[in-house]
């Protein structure tokens, strides 16, 4: 009855408030752990809410939560058994919502030498969806600072997070999709990374993703081709080349329905124009109905865009 009515509460924002400047998150995470396997839902039904809260989210990681977490992960990842495929996800998705905050992730990180760091690398290469769901968004999180994301590239996950998305390419997980792509483009933020990003072929391979109907999935894609190309020429001339990419900007660009992926377009589209003094460039951009949209983002756009374009 008691943790039924600190479920209620932790619903409540003004709650979480108050939580805060308690300790009841380390005394949470310690019944969390005395409880059998059977009664830890409820516990996942209080501890989820709170961990929405940046501060508390700190207070479950410091008190132990993520250890029982990857434990409960361990334990369940080769069950067949539909409850306990639950809990995984449960536990996962969990630990991937106290990485949201960036001291809690910080600390997880510890400079990549994190104990939870280490673990959540071999979720990439498994053959549980939920775990490389929960890996790729993992390291997205992590990869949210310049020091992050060059120590992460630096062990090797770019190639790792590329042979997932080739194994995603036929039974098209789009969850899977989206958390590798969100990844990568996480990863390919950092200036230092750029070359070795490039220089693994990620542009080329993601661009398999064109043909995906998903607006998730290509909204991230944009992102990821955007964020390679940025600052490096040779990168952004290929890509103006790219006939197939310039007609799906070009297409995406018309997708009211779905303004992210009009705005990322949008952005990739006005990031190829330093190009367009190549004459192949230009003239691809000009045959696939291009001129118009930058026309058009030139006339409206934000004023970050405009000097691009003129």
């Amino acid at each position: 009855m008691c943790l039924v009515s600190f479920g209620n509460l932790a619903e409540l924002e003004s709650s979480k408030e108050q939580f805060a400047s308690t300790n009841i998150a380390e005394e949470l995470v310690k019944f969390f752990k005395k409880q059998i396997e059977h009664k830890r839902e409820k516990n996942f039904e209080v501890l989820a809410p709170l961990a929405e809260n940046d501060a508390l989210k700190l207070e479950l990681v410091e008190a132990g939560l993520v250890e029982c977490l990857l434990e409960i992960i361990q334990q369940k990842v080769d069950s067949d058994k539909e409850c306990e495929i639950a809990e995984l996800k449960t536990g996962s998705d969990l630990m991937v919502l106290l990485l949201l905050g960036d001291e809690s992730m910080q600390k997880l990180f510890e400079g990549g030498n994190g104990n939870v760091f280490q673990r959540v690398l071999p979720w990439i290469p498994s053959n549980k969806h939920q775990l490389q769901f929960a890996g790729a968004l993992a390291i997205a999180n992590f990869a949210r600072n310049d020091g992050n994301c060059i120590h992460v590239v630096n062990n090797e996950i770019v190639e790792k997070l590329m042979d997932l998305l080739d194994r995603h390419m036929e039974d098209g997980n789009v969850t899977v999709q989206q958390a590798a792509l969100n990844s990568l483009r996480n990863l390919a933020s950092s200036i230092v990374n750029k070359a070795k990003i490039l220089s693994s072929g990620v542009t080329e391979r993601v661009r398999k993703f064109l043909k995906s109907e998903m607006p998730p999935v290509q909204l991230k894609l944009l992102g990821t081709l955007r964020m390679s190309i940025d600052a490096q020429e040779a990168a952004g001339h290929q890509l103006g080349k790219n006939v197939k990419l310039v007609e799906h900007l070009v297409k995406w660009y018309e997708a009211k329905d779905h303004a992210g992926v009009m705005g990322d377009s949008n952005r990739l589209l006005s990031a190829l124009i330093p190009y367009s003094k190549l004459k192949d460039v230009i003239k691809i951009i000009i045959q696939r109905g291009g001129i118009k949209h930058l026309v058009t983002m030139a006339t409206r756009e934000h004023v970050i865009i405009q000097p691009s374009l003129l």
